[in-house]
């Protein structure tokens, strides 16, 4: 039991390292740390194009650890179940595109951002000083651009190393910004990785044998890549905070801050940042979410968009409509019911509005849209310019406003024989559906 082990490390004096990261006690007691495993999990090897994809509606290959979205009626509440899970589904083909379209290249049509939101264990955020000529001396969470080949999470690791001198893994992804697909800002909730190590030293050299174990077994727990089994070779430490002894053209320095003490700030908008990240450690809002391994080639939203309706004679029973595409824009193409996905071409998040404005026409003036966050991403980025693009899986709620209709019933009639409406049945999946939406248990996206 790992709290049970927290609790004698702890009571050996050994609960907490400070200036190595966050404590064992802590760790083992985080309400974050029963997800680790179930984070990792959502990392499915990464799978390579067979040939070069095109984007037409011609299927990529699925994984074995996929679900193709060309599914029969009798598969879409698995696969609504595991969008809601914060899994994917291989994107094979769009509901709405612009004429012309390409694969968008990293560094080119498209530009990611990663950033980290790193506490220790006195809830200290880690800041890096920075060393560009227009901000030179301010300070600033870790962050910076994506490279050609790297996944997300891998680009928010290098970052941290190169800027503040650490090992880190990421968490959770905390937060989304946009400026329409060529600029997209990912932040995260990490932790150094290196904080367990210094336990397990300090637990060597105090002689503490029968806790080592335990320990190692805790590492393997929460994926500390630690691949030795044996107490005897301990791996090296993952890292010390950079000093001004190691300044470079990534930064200058490394420090912890407690957000009191004044620090020039190269730019406010991390506070909110950083808010966030406290606000999750302490009171976690949405599951835990990691980019899932699968490829895309260009930016996209695949769309949970959802109907609710209360029945006005009886507060207790509850309905749910999905709006399903029923074709592509190929119309040669054979398509089941499906979730439907939309090319982003200015606002990533505005997807929503272009389909029921389209399959709606007639009705959308009565209607109100709400964009709820988003429930997963998925992106791949190993073949670049093939593979640099991103599907948002994302939950939006459609209600009628004080003009829709005195006694609603039924969802919106539908303008286009390319939609359809499905209702849920499936109780334990409509009560999920409806709690994440009303609880706002989402990742939050900000759009400008």
């Amino acid at each position: 039991d790992v709290s049970q082990q927290s609790d004698e490390l702890g009571s050996a004096g050994l609960g907490c390292f400070p200036g190595r990261g966050v404590s064992f006690r802590a760790m083992a007691q985080s309400p974050l740390h029963s997800t680790y495993r179930s984070a990792q999990l959502q990392l499915p090897a990464y799978s390579s194009l067979s040939s070069a994809s095109s984007l037409d509606n011609s299927a990529c290959p699925n994984p074995d650890n996929s679900v193709s979205e060309n599914m029969g009626s009798e598969d879409l509440d698995d696969a609504v179940e595991k969008i809601m899970n914060g899994e994917g589904l291989e994107v094979t083909c769009f509901d709405m595109q612009p004429e012309q379209l390409e694969p968008v290249t990293l560094r080119k049509t498209v530009c990611y951002i990663v950033s980290a939101v790193i506490f220790n264990a006195k809830e200290e955020v880690l800041m890096v000083q920075e060393a560009k000529r227009e901000c030179y001396g301010d300070w600033y969470l870790p962050a910076g651009r994506m490279e050609k080949g790297e996944s997300i999470q891998e680009a928010v690791q290098r970052e941290v190393k190169e800027e503040a001198g650490v090992d880190c893994q990421p968490v959770t992804l905390l937060l989304v910004e946009e400026h329409g697909p060529r600029w997209i800002r990912f932040t995260f909730l990490a932790e150094i990785t290196a904080s367990i190590i210094c336990l397990a030293l300090e637990l060597q050299t105090l002689n503490m044998s029968r806790l080592i174990d335990n320990v190692y077994h805790y590492c393997d727990f929460v994926h500390v890549w630690l691949p030795f089994t044996s107490p005897t070779f301990l791996p090296p430490s993952g890292g010390n905070l950079k000093t001004t002894a190691e300044a470079d053209s990534e930064s200058l320095q490394a420090q912890w801050w407690d957000r009191q003490a004044p620090l020039p700030l190269r730019c406010r908008d991390i506070l909110a940042l950083i808010d966030a990240g406290l606000k999750y450690r302490q009171k976690p809002w949405f599951p835990v979410c990691q980019p899932v391994d699968l490829p895309c080639e260009v930016v996209c939203q695949r769309l949970l968009l959802a109907f609710p309706i209360t029945n006005p004679k009886n507060s207790d029973e509850e309905h749910l409509w999905l709006l399903l595409g029923n074709g592509t824009v190929d119309t040669n193409a054979e398509m089941r019911p499906h979730l439907p996905v939309v090319v982003a071409t200015k606002v990533v998040m505005w997807a929503g509005r272009k389909v029921v404005q389209r399959c709606m026409a007639s009705s959308h003036h009565a209607l109100n849209l709400k964009f709820c966050g988003i429930l997963g991403l998925q992106h791949n980025g190993r073949v670049h310019g093939k593979t640099d693009g991103i599907c948002f899986n994302t939950l939006l709620m459609l209600e009628y406003s004080e003009e829709g209709p005195v006694d609603p019933c039924s969802p919106p009639p539908l303008d286009s024989e390319s939609y359809r409406w499905h209702e849920v049945t499936n109780q334990s999946l409509r009560t999920n559906i409806l709690q994440r939406m009303r609880e706002a248990s989402l990742i939050p996206v900000r759009s400008w």
